[in-house]
């Protein structure tokens, strides 16, 4: 978990909610002269404008329970997949009230300075919206560095946001406004309230084109969950192979190789399974390449629609042949606590090594499997003795070329 930080930005707690009320005065006040923060500019009109449903970014179901006993008590998420945590929901106590706020983490990278608000006499309130409300630039917004949303948990409590009154196991959804990568996002979060103090991180979306809309409870069906996508390298060919968790509507897949990582050209194809829920396996070999060459893959999904998206970008470098790898010995195992194997160098180099079950997860075998060899013959053991029964893999690689063998504990 991330420790918190206060930055220039942000206020202290216990003078957010003074700063708070003062600002929502002043933009109510001064809507007449700024139209777009006015309410009426709602339902009807913002129904017309796009959604950019291509470019959700999307969480899946999370479902995080987040039990706020105390004050200061926080439970963070990252809403971009980036690593760390960007966002919490945090437990806040001012001047005898109780606020449940979504407020940024310092230093996380999404920087929210905004939240979708309720705009009633001369206040803007935060407010807990229902499904399909539209989150955009036009709608209404309090603007707050640091502090997207409070949620009173206190009834008659300034501001009061319509959350309170709601019975327990009500979800409501929190939006959102914050800076990304330079550019303003829109997005949300949902919640439900379980009871007083104790609630549950749903799941949470958000429109990775700036100043693009997005619905609440809008989620986006990938086609595609691409579960992994690797090489290994065979004399002179390349085999790519890649695993799917789930398919919709996959017509199939355009592999496409590239000899500077910029240009890309299609070299096959590979048919989908259309609708699956199942994991599925492809492979490719590409063939006849040229030794000491650096060559970049990509896949390029298609589905039935004609909608395209893309893989990342894997590098194979072909080293020439400067290694000869004998297979796994004993094999099966059996009880065997450690298993060699012979591996001949054409130059002494560093090597780094690991053990993949057959759905692709890493196994810890407890101590590193990193290995330096000689050149000329090397006699490798690993220790497998914390290896459960199954089948591995076993992958070495020293960034120009990588080797795989089977290893097969009964």
């Amino acid at each position: 978990m991330k420790k918190i930080k206060l930055t220039t930005v942000q206020k202290p707690l216990e003078g957010k909610l003074n700063a708070y009320a003062k600002l929502s005065k002043a933009m109510a006040l001064t809507s007449l002269k700024k139209p777009q923060n006015l309410l009426p500019l709602g339902a009807a009109f913002l129904a017309g404008l796009p959604i950019a449903d291509a470019q959700i970014i999307y969480s899946g179901t999370q479902n995080i329970a987040c039990a706020l006993a105390g004050h200061n008590a926080a439970c963070p998420w990252d809403i971009n997949n980036a690593g760390g945590n960007d966002l919490e929901l945090l437990r806040n106590h001012v001047f005898g009230n109780q606020f449940i706020q979504i407020d940024e983490v310092g230093g996380g990278g999404f920087n929210v300075d905004g939240f979708h608000a309720l705009v009633v006499g001369a206040y803007v309130y935060p407010f807990a919206n229902s499904s399909n409300v539209v989150i955009g630039a036009g709608g209404p917004w309090g603007f707050q560095a640091g502090q997207a949303n409070s949620l009173s948990e206190i009834n008659n409590a300034y501001p009061n946001d319509a959350w309170t009154p709601l019975p327990n196991g009500t979800t409501r959804f929190v939006g959102i406004r914050g800076i990304l990568s330079g550019g303003t996002k829109y997005g949300w979060v949902r919640l439900t309230k379980n009871s007083f103090g104790n609630h549950t991180i749903v799941d949470w979306a958000y429109n990775s084109v700036s100043n693009q809309q997005i619905l609440t409870g809008q989620i986006v069906a990938l086609p595609v969950e691409l579960m992994s996508f690797d090489y290994e390298i065979e004399r002179s060919d390349v085999k790519l192979f890649w695993r799917t968790a789930s398919e919709l509507d996959n017509a199939g897949f355009d592999i496409e190789r590239s000899e500077d990582g910029v240009n890309f050209q299609s070299i096959g194809w590979v048919d989908g399974h259309g609708n699956s829920t199942e994991e599925r396996s492809y492979e490719f070999m590409d063939k006849g390449l040229a030794q000491g060459k650096v060559y970049y893959y990509r896949l390029r999904q298609v589905d039935f629609s004609g909608k395209k998206d893309y893989s990342k970008v894997i590098t194979a470098k072909l080293g020439g042949g400067s290694v000869v790898v004998s297979e796994l010995y004993p094999n099966p195992s059996n009880s065997a606590k450690k298993v060699r194997l012979n591996f001949t160098a054409s130059e002494e180099g560093e090597w780094k090594a690991s053990f993949f079950d057959v759905s692709g997860k890493a196994m810890n075998t407890g101590s590193s499997l990193d290995f330096t060899v000689s050149k000329g013959d090397n006699n490798l053991s690993f220790d497998v003795s914390s290896l459960p029964a199954g089948i591995y893999f076993l992958k070495m690689e020293d960034g120009v070329e990588r080797v795989y063998r089977k290893l097969v504990i009964d």
